[in-house]
């Protein structure tokens, strides 16, 4: 059985062992649990404290913190001062984890940490997964000016312009690559023409699989609109002001559920004391982060799914809504047409258009058959897609095909 150290940005499986709640990185869990009949597993993780190795299933699972906290000084405070130290304390870290596992190969999940320094101190196979770019969110940030309503503006663009560059430096560094969209093969390509390709989709929660969206018989006069967003502007909480007051002027009862932000939300206060949002504002339900089950009754209540993000990857909050069979509506962003076929399973809009996604939700009420059939045809292409032993199966294979070329 071949051994596998994997260093991820959440504790995975072992979240519940540390007594937190995790709202994202699902489908790492789901992988976890998929893997464990198939690999020796170990996953790597930063933790704020020390915790001793935990042991969950058949996985191993190893919290790492630095000597005084390095880590959090790293992220949260200007690069520049004491950074030599702080890459040093890190390589050590990682050296002498691998070298206490001595995996047959090893697995980074994500390009927005600091472990890219892995390629610094092992000669054992390393496989990179992208799961999103920094350096796109900052190009996005910076035009979108997602910063100015941040108290620390100048730390938060020196934070984001350093991890963007460490991400550039970790995709050139890599010779194996897992990309999960067609976008990604390019950027991957703008940076290393040189490493060899992969291609997997996300193992997602089975509550996805197992839960299938039925319509609602009558709307009574309202039509319910999910999304799921995070405290940033890239994510589109704007386009959605915009959109519900072109859906007001035609009369259009909505109710827009968002998931992921409450009332305590900064850029959500922004945009309410702005005198022509407050009219609308009302037709917002904010739910906050919600753990799986809930998230699932705010899915299953819906009417249409619309993502509104400026960026993404792989988004997992659109793959599950799809995975349900929810008429989805999405900004043509990132990989997103690796997911949606348009007029087939969902429809895709331009970046940051409130003209777009209005007019897809009214085409969607006013043929909402078609769009059931949509959701219907979404369920069926992601059950293919999303299949879990395929997944893992495709994992094992990639895992196998690396050992082999170090032959």
């Amino acid at each position: 059985m071949i051994k596998v150290l994997w260093f991820i940005n959440t504790p995975s499986l072992a979240a519940s062992e540390l007594g937190i709640k995790v709202f994202s990185g699902g489908w790492l869990s789901a992988l976890d649990t998929a893997l464990q009949d198939r690999v020796e597993l170990h996953v790597a993780f930063h933790f704020p404290k020390r915790i001793n190795v935990i042991k969950k299933g058949r996985t191993m699972y190893y919290p790492l913190t630095l000597k005084n906290d390095r880590i959090r000084l790293l992220f949260n405070n200007y690069f520049g001062l004491n950074i030599k130290q702080n890459i040093s304390s890190l390589e050590k870290k990682y050296s002498d984890l691998i070298k206490d596992i001595n995996p047959d190969i090893i697995h980074i999940h994500g390009t927005e940490n600091t472990f890219g320094f892995v390629f610094n101190v092992t000669k054992i196979p390393v496989v990179l997964t992208i799961q999103g770019f920094v350096s796109a969110v900052v190009a996005k940030s910076l035009l979108y000016n997602n910063w100015k309503y941040s108290k620390d503006l100048a730390v938060k663009i020196r934070r984001y312009k350093y991890l963007s560059m460490l991400e550039m430096n970790t995709i050139r560094n890599a010779k194996y690559i897992i990309s999960k969209s067609n976008w990604s093969d390019l950027v991957i390509n703008s940076l290393n023409m040189d490493a060899t390709l992969f291609h997997q989709n996300n193992i997602l929660k089975k509550e996805f699989y197992l839960n299938i969206w039925q319509p609602k018989k009558a709307h009574l006069g309202e039509w319910v609109i999910t999304t799921v967003l995070g405290e940033s502007v890239i994510k589109g909480l704007d386009i959605i002001f915009k959109t519900l007051m072109l859906l007001k002027d035609l009369s259009i009862k909505i109710r827009w559920q968002i998931i992921g932000i409450d009332s305590e939300s900064k850029l959500l206060k922004y945009f309410s004391y702005k005198s022509k949002y407050k009219e609308i504002h009302r037709c917002i339900e904010l739910k906050g982060k919600l753990g799986v089950n809930e998230l699932i009754n705010c899915l299953m209540n819906t009417d249409i799914y619309v993502m509104t993000s400026r960026i993404e990857n792989s988004p997992n909050n659109l793959s599950e809504a799809l995975l349900m069979g929810i008429p989805c509506i999405s900004t043509n962003v990132g990989g997103v047409s690796s997911y949606i076929e348009e007029d087939v399973t969902g429809i895709m809009v331009p970046d940051g258009d409130q003209f777009a996604i209005a007019g897809a939700i009214v085409k969607y009420i006013n043929n909402y058959e078609w769009a059931i059939k949509l959701g219907a045809t979404a369920r069926k292409k992601s059950l293919e897609r999303h299949r879990v032993d395929y997944l893992a199966d495709i994992q094992l294979e990639i895992y196998n095909d690396i050992l082999k070329a170090q032959e």
